[in-house]
């Protein structure tokens, strides 16, 4: 499966010509190989996806995509109750009537997906190809539009002749109180408290940030943790926070 080096929106910026630009959909990476769709952990999926798993087998090709719910999130395919609204979300070709595209451009399979599930093409009901822009600046533009109301992951940046590709993700920021902290066994985990009441874990990352909170709660100050996470869960908790800065709330 595709592996990007994930870059900020002000660097990407910074990258002009020569890329592929695509939407990143927020669901689970999968392949089909000719019969079956199978997981990034080797796991056949058929029984969750029959639907997508009857329309990919009308034609010869293997494929890579993203099976997600619109505007949804990892989260919301995940649950069994979502899975007849998801859709398979093509961004690569592996196989196509017999001919190997393994090593393919990044141009050559966004032409052939835009041929094969373009506008006036697609008469598919679940299948679906990403969604491309002209731009970063573009798709940034659309990912910015989207998220106030639904939910768009971010964007990804391929060559046009292959190499390492990018993506950019909507990261949001965050300042929640720090109700304790959790040994582990190098730095363990901090327990963030949110506005509804929930408590939900954020890792240390180091141990100078556990030195900092209990320099904090020597001094009797409320510590605070600053990080950046993607969306809010069901229960109202960031998903999967990455730490940035702890101090008090009034120096953050």
């Amino acid at each position: 499966m595709p592996d990007f080096k994930e870059i900020s929106k002000d660097e990407a910026r910074r990258i002009h010509n020569g890329h592929v630009v695509e939407l990143k959909h927020d669901g689970t990476c999968m392949e089909y190989d000719g019969k079956h769709v199978i997981s990034e952990r080797n796991i056949v999926r058929d029984d969750r996806f029959p639907v997508i798993v009857d329309e990919l087998s009308r034609f010869d090709w293997k494929l890579q995509g993203e099976i997600a719910v619109p505007f949804g999130n990892v989260h919301t395919v995940s649950r069994s109750a979502n899975w007849p609204k998801a859709r398979f979300y093509a961004f690569g070709i592996t196989e196509l009537d017999g001919e190997d595209w393994t090593d393919a451009s990044p141009v050559d399979v966004r032409k052939k997906l835009d041929e094969l599930f373009g506008k006036g093409s697609n008469t598919f009901d679940r299948l679906r190809t990403v969604r491309r822009f002209d731009s970063f600046a573009d798709g940034w533009d659309y990912v910015e539009k989207t998220n106030p109301k639904k939910y768009a992951e971010g964007i990804v940046m391929k060559p046009d002749h292959g190499g390492k590709g990018f993506k950019i993700k909507n990261w949001k920021e965050g300042k929640l109180p720090i109700v304790s902290h959790t040994a582990g066994s190098v730095k363990g985990s901090f327990e963030i408290l949110s506005p509804n009441g929930e408590v939900s874990g954020c890792s240390a990352l180091s141990v100078g940030f556990v030195a900092e909170y209990d320099k904090l709660i020597a001094d009797g100050e409320d510590p605070y943790a600053e990080f950046e996470y993607l969306l809010l869960t069901d229960r109202g908790v960031p998903f999967q926070p990455k730490l940035r800065r702890i101090d008090t709330l009034a120096n953050l």
